[in-house]
């Protein structure tokens, strides 16, 4: 049984001597729900006429915390018949201080902050309550919002649009909608011909870190910087594709298709404790449309990797979407990269998403930020530029298929969203178990069309 300590019981001040202090100890008493009051009854009435009641029922209040006069309560209740739950109906307990101008109090007081995008913590809602008359314990303040069923949003950063880029997003969504099998039928291209390209900075070290601590053990120092400029970073283009099942030879094809970091060999100007002068050193480079060409058409880059991890598309054709930043089509990339995507006989069609829309790239949308959190578990002991992109690397190499298949399905939604926006991206996207509908299935993404939105989507236009 748990126990709790009441006190000190002493008769000094009663007969005039000191006695021995001892504790008073008493068992708690706790709720019993009906089906375990059941499963106690029929666990003591087991054993009724072999005359080991008794028995049965000390061991039994000493198994389920209850007392031995409840049980013996509920078997005669049980025996005349009667319901085992509980006697008290409607509302019962002690009655709670929120009451209606309360709770629009607090509502407003919430609307106020959440207007000009501040946090309200409950210590700050208390002294605001305070503030208009309601002094209020931080405990009572957490149990009101805990009934008001107050939650945490997370407010994003989003690009703005203007009319046109609006229209540009919205109607590249509505291209993305198979309509042959009539306006009844609508649902999304599957995008198993779709390769997605993109590039991201990935840093030796970020900003604020938390480590696990346990009595006795030494606070590590804290990282030092000269800037936070200077924090050794590597760009990394990446493409990937839809996970699935290879339709030539039946064998499944990961998504994967290639990681390049954007880096250049050097030779050191003086010497450090890392090499000495004139030795060659990996360097960090931005990205710029002379690198992107390499990146993209050199042997062993984008469209090489492509037609060698996705043989089976040759001639049904392969789509390839970028950003339209300038490093991409700027310099005549544009021209360049098609003339080599159709060589050999490929059919291979670059695209170019409309200005201001991350959320329609794969790798905006969500593979960056998982790549980089997977990087970040690996361990390492990472100084260099090397050692960033061996860290990346493995991480890219481990990386789940069903989590990059979560935010295929991830992108879907987003299209819906996008078109109940009529293209604009003030939107949430609504947790809808992608998880848990992915269970048994080869794929959690879900091509359907929101056939009202869409409607409501072509009548804007």
């Amino acid at each position: 049984m748990n126990e709790f300590f009441v006190g000190f019981v002493t008769r000094a001040d009663h007969i005039g001597y000191e006695t021995a202090v001892k504790p008073i100890q008493l068992p708690i008493q706790t709720m019993t729900r009906t089906p375990q009051k059941r499963e106690i009854v029929e666990k003591a009435t087991r054993f009724v006429k072999y005359g080991q009641q008794d028995t049965v029922i000390k061991s039994l209040a000493e198994e389920y915390d209850v007392s031995t006069r409840s049980i013996m309560g509920w078997i005669a209740r049980f025996s005349r018949g009667e319901d085992l739950s509980s006697r008290k109906k409607g509302n019962v307990g002690r009655k709670t201080k929120l009451n209606d101008d309360i709770k629009a109090l607090i509502t407003t007081i919430a609307e106020q902050y959440a207007e000009q995008l501040m946090q309200l913590t409950e210590a700050t809602l208390c002294e605001e309550l305070a503030e208009k008359g309601h002094r209020l314990s931080l405990s009572t303040v957490h149990s009101y919002v805990k009934k008001m069923s107050g939650h945490v949003a997370a407010i994003h950063l989003k690009p703005s649009l203007t009319e046109t880029q609006r229209l540009n997003i919205l109607q590249f969504v509505l291209s993305k909608v198979d309509k042959r099998h009539g306006f009844s039928r609508l649902a999304y291209f599957d995008a198993l011909n779709t390769a997605h390209v993109g590039e991201s900075w990935f840093y030796l070290q970020i900003d604020d870190n938390n480590v696990l601590l346990f009595p006795g053990m030494k606070r590590p120092l804290n990282p030092t910087t000269q800037h936070k400029s200077h924090i050794v970073k590597v760009m990394f283009l990446v493409a990937m594709a839809r996970p699935q099942v290879r339709p030539d030879n039946g064998e499944f094809f990961d998504g994967k298709i290639g990681i390049w970091p954007c880096t250049e060999r050097v030779e050191a100007k003086r010497s450090s404790t890392n090499r000495p002068k004139g030795s060659l050193e990996t360097k960090s480079r931005s990205m710029d449309s002379k690198h992107y060409l390499e990146l993209f058409a050199k042997a062993g880059g984008v469209l090489d990797m492509v037609k060698t991890k996705m043989p089976w598309l040759r001639e049904p054709g392969v789509i390839i979407q970028h950003d339209g930043a300038s490093c991409h089509n700027g310099g005549g990339n544009q021209v360049k990269i098609r003339e080599e995507a159709v060589k050999d006989g490929w059919n291979i069609r670059i695209e170019t998403q409309p200005a201001q829309s991350p959320d329609l790239n794969l790798l905006d949308l969500g593979f960056f930020h998982s790549l980089k959190s997977q990087a970040a578990k690996v361990k390492h002991d990472a100084r260099t530029v090397d050692d960033i992109i061996s860290t990346v690397q493995i991480a890219y190499d481990q990386y789940y298929p069903h989590t990059l298949d979560s935010i295929w399905a991830e992108l879907f939604k987003c299209y819906n969203c996008i078109l109940d926006q009529h293209g604009g991206n003030q939107y949430e996207l609504p947790h809808e178990g992608v998880r848990s509908k992915g269970r048994g299935k080869s794929t959690k993404v879900d091509l359907s069309v929101d056939l009202a939105a869409y409607y409501r989507a072509i009548q804007s236009l």
